[in-house]
């Protein structure tokens, strides 16, 4: 029961670190949305910046993923690397979504699904429980 409250907590973090909301305006300084998102040419200061952050929130949830390996919260056998790759390409697909269609498919909101999308996606993670808190 604990991850499932970590899930939950770490989703709602992770989905406003960085701003489903303003996913549109990190691209094009607005928040209406564009066709397209920039090729790195057109932007080659934008770019790196992007790829820099995206850098360290793998690093960030790399760092996540390996303590909870060593309080019990991960399996032991689980890459904090491919977790965190995994984890930060669901969060930006979901802010992709939100970008290029902020208003939903058939009226529903991505937004309304996102952090329940991404308690999923951290509980298969975050399958133990933390032994800090059962000693």
């Amino acid at each position: 029961m604990r991850s499932r409250t970590y899930a939950s907590m770490a989703a709602k973090r992770f989905a406003g670190a960085g701003g489903f909301a303003s996913a549109g305006a990190l691209w094009t300084g607005s928040a209406a949305p564009s066709t397209a998102w920039p090729a790195p040419s057109d932007a080659p200061a934008l770019a790196e910046v992007d790829t820099e952050s995206a850098r360290r929130l793998r690093e960030d949830i790399a760092r996540v993923v390996h303590n909870g390996k060593e309080c019990g919260e991960v399996d032991e056998h689980l890459d904090p690397q491919s977790a965190a790759v995994r984890l930060a390409a669901v969060r930006e697909g979901l802010a992709l979504q939100v970008y290029r269609e902020p208003e939903g498919a058939a009226g529903q909101a991505v937004t309304r699904f996102d952090v329940p999308l991404l308690e999923a996606e951290i509980a298969v993670v975050f399958t133990g429980e933390c032994r800090q808190y059962t000693e």
